[in-house]
């Protein structure tokens, strides 16, 4: 009976050790296991993280072609009210002109009223004598 107890207690012995070990790597597959859900979490935050900054990114060259586009027209409304302006100084140099020749019209006759109200004078008339005897030889 030492023989088989003694090969029984050698067996248990392995069986032990098999059963320690067998603990062991399961404590490790747990480990891995465990790690494997962490490297799938981060997985599917980095995940998030790029469809986030895919959208991101897609949003900034959405807002980007919008501005380059408000540029675009706001250069254009700037050249409109460029050549508004360029107009209306046209049209105030114009309105100038005019008015000086007017000025100068003006001038003008006043001087030859005067002249004519001179000539009535040496003659010793007015003007409205000389109207009525117009209308006078008619």
């Amino acid at each position: 009976m030492s023989s088989s107890s003694s090969t029984n207690n050698v067996i248990n012995f392995y069986l032990s050790e098999v059963d320690s070990r067998i603990l062991e790597k399961q404590k490790e597959l747990e480990e891995a296991l465990e790690k494997s859900a962490n490297v799938r979490t981060h997985a599917e935050t980095i995940q998030n993280f790029i469809g986030k900054y895919a959208n991101f990114e897609s949003r900034v060259k959405e807002l980007q072609a919008e501005i380059a586009e408000m540029d675009r027209l706001i250069a254009e409304k700037q050249k409109e009210i460029d050549e508004n302006r360029n107009f209306q100084r046209r049209e105030e140099i114009q309105m100038t002109k005019l008015m000086e020749k007017l000025e100068k019209v003006t001038e003008e006759r006043k001087q030859k009223e005067r002249t004519l109200l001179h000539l009535y004078s040496e003659e010793g008339k007015t003007m409205e004598e000389d109207d009525s005897d117009g209308e006078e030889d008619v």
